[in-house]
């Protein structure tokens, strides 16, 4: 059963309210239908503590701004509520998850097609900067969504108590955000769908401690992995950024030599 006082009054006269699909630090996202004619939709919003003081329209903003056949879309929004379509399917994280893993074609199939994704938010500007496998939805197609954390390119985040997991060393750092930042992420995830394996798997404040003072992972040892991927991993996640691939083109162009 919904608890209808979640959401905000605008919300609750259109829409109503089905299953919730998940919750993050600010907002909850509900599998909804509007009333007027039952169409099923992903709706988002501001939990009450939230509301007045952050507004989803940066992220509608967003999206508007980065479309992409893998970017989540999204059909109307107010300073509460954001309304998207609903995708049907499981994320990576939870395929991850389940110790499956992957064929290196798929694996280079799906990250090609997220940087895909990320070319087109780069070219307008902005930062993801929460790539991360809990905000891929495996539908018809890898989709990218949850563009709360969205920062245009040279700003910072202003959330200094985000999880470290997936965040880049510079954006741990809090330097202004950078195409980089959305980079970072993605030979972690090649890596935990070939191999199962994660450099920064476990404790926060370890992974936080790790990265503050970064100088490199070790390269990846498994029979599994193609040839040629040692390389590439020390590349894509280099200490140094500008001796990191630049673009998502440049990457996506490097690991399709792999397979």
């Amino acid at each position: 059963m919904t608890d209808p006082h979640m959401a905000p009054p605008e919300v609750l006269r259109e829409w109503e309210l089905v299953e919730c699909l998940g919750e993050g630090g600010f907002a909850t996202v509900w599998r909804a239908e509007r009333r007027s004619d039952h169409e099923p939709k992903a709706l988002k919003f501001l939990r009450a503590e939230h509301r007045g003081k952050l507004s989803l329209l940066n992220e509608w903003d967003a999206l508007n701004k980065a479309r992409h056949p893998n970017v989540v879309c999204a059909e109307e929004a107010g300073a509460n509520f954001l309304v998207m379509d609903l995708l049907e399917g499981p994320t990576l994280a939870d395929e991850i998850r389940s110790e499956k893993l992957w064929p290196l074609a798929q694996t280079v199939e799906l990250v090609g097609q997220l940087c895909d994704a990320l070319g087109a938010v780069h070219d307008a500007g902005l930062v993801h900067h929460d790539v991360n496998p809990n905000n891929v939805i495996l539908a018809a197609r890898p989709m990218l969504v949850d563009f709360g954390c969205v920062t245009p390119i040279g700003h910072r985040h202003p959330n200094e108590d985000r999880h470290p997991q997936w965040l880049s060393p510079e954006a741990n750092q809090r330097q202004p955000a950078s195409p980089t930042d959305d980079l970072w992420p993605l030979p972690l995830l090649a890596l935990a769908m070939l191999t199962g394996m994660s450099p920064v798997a476990g404790d926060p404040e370890e992974i936080w401690s790790e990265l503050l003072s970064y100088d490199g992972f070790d390269t990846p040892k498994d029979p599994n992995l193609p040839k040629g991927f040692g390389r590439w991993w020390r590349k894509a996640t280099h200490p140094e950024p500008e001796k990191r691939y630049r673009t998502a083109e440049s990457l996506k162009r490097s690991l399709l030599a792999l397979a």
